[in-house]
């Protein structure tokens, strides 16, 4: 069995490899493909993945990546992305994707048993550090599963999940 910080980890990184399966060869472009309903776009999910991940480092106290504009365009109830002027180039946030995963599979390893435990503040009600970053790890998988959606909005025609 895998204690709660493998448990992160192996989770960490099969977001992170599913995350990629979903992204590989599409172009900016293809990333603005907006859906004909009230979702948004393969970048802009790309790019709210990005504001967990961001969470997820400052609950680690670690530089985040995302600047506080780009932040406003991916962040929850953010508007549909369709300015192309507004989005970030795709190939950079896949890029802040690694860079992300990067700072956060050897601090999930580095965490102890009291780290984890620890009553944390965050946004609502306190929670452990576990629990908060479970949470985002739970969201970041809610929204790779758009990834396959979206992924076939934007022309590609094969089956990734």
């Amino acid at each position: 069995m895998l204690n709660p910080k493998e448990t992160l980890l192996s989770t960490l990184k099969r977001n992170n490899s599913t995350t990629h399966d979903e992204i590989k060869d599409i172009t900016h472009a293809e990333s603005l493909t907006q859906p004909p309903y009230n979702v948004n776009c393969l970048n802009w999910v790309l790019g709210h993945i990005l504001t967990s991940r961001d969470s997820c480092l400052r609950l680690l106290h670690l530089p985040t990546l995302l600047s506080d504009a780009e932040r406003q365009v991916y962040g929850h109830g953010s508007v549909p992305l369709t300015d192309p002027q507004t989005a970030v180039d795709f190939d950079a946030l896949v890029e802040k994707l690694d860079c992300s995963f990067e700072q956060l599979a050897p601090a999930l390893l580095a965490l102890s048993a009291e780290a984890l435990e620890a009553d944390t503040a965050f946004f609502g009600p306190n929670r452990s550090l576990f629990d908060w970053l479970a949470f985002f790890q739970w969201h970041e998988a809610y929204h790779i599963g758009q990834l396959d959606l979206l992924r076939q909005m934007s022309g590609k025609n094969d089956k990734i999940i």
